[in-house]
């Protein structure tokens, strides 16, 4: 591929806010997305492994009651938001990785790069289309289930977990501000 190197994409027009916020913008969807589908899968590993060390007898609410075909509304859920975050992080996380090498990768890593995008951008159908025929299948069942025996539910956060997402969002905000200064800076 044949490009010019510029501070930044064309589809920037050389602004350095526009670039910064597509950088923050992607970046932060990227790194909330993963953090919640790791936190569940090391949340999970995690209690299996108690279950094992002490050798407990009770299935979890998530395997109890567990029949062919039927899976728990939580399981349920998880699943259906972890497809939908995988989806975000298969378009986003190769984006970010553009915005970052242009300018700074050779022209060959560069290719290599928006080939890994459009394979991402294509691949990121299926667990879109995973997610979508879940929640089709179960959308009836499920809301009929969850209007039986309504849970109210507080949507307020602890202190502790909003403070730890704003430092998340600060240190993104902070990175993408100094990649995009320095890349503003004249050569």
């Amino acid at each position: 591929m044949n490009m010019a190197v510029t501070r930044f994409p064309p589809s920037f027009d050389n602004n350095p806010l526009t670039y910064g916020f597509a950088l923050f913008s992607l970046s932060l969807v990227t790194a909330v997305s993963m953090a919640i589908i790791i936190g569940w899968v090391v949340e999970a590993r995690r209690s299996c492994r108690i279950d094992q060390i002490i050798r407990n007898p009770i299935p979890r609410p998530l395997r109890r009651g567990r029949k062919p075909g039927c899976i728990s509304a939580v399981t349920l859920y998880r699943l259906i938001v972890g497809l939908l975050l995988s989806t975000v992080v298969s378009g986003a996380l190769p984006d970010v990785a553009v915005l970052l090498a242009w300018g700074e990768a050779s022209p060959t890593m560069m290719d290599v790069l928006f080939s890994i995008d459009r394979i991402c951008d294509g691949a990121l159908l299926l667990p879109f289309l995973v997610a979508i025929f879940l929640i089709a299948r179960a959308t009836q069942v499920t809301e009929h289930r969850l209007a039986l025996d309504p849970v109210m539910v507080k949507l307020r956060p602890a202190k502790g977990v909003l403070r730890e997402k704003a430092k998340m969002v600060g240190l993104l905000l902070l990175i993408a501000a100094a990649v995009t200064v320095f890349k503003a800076l004249p050569a």
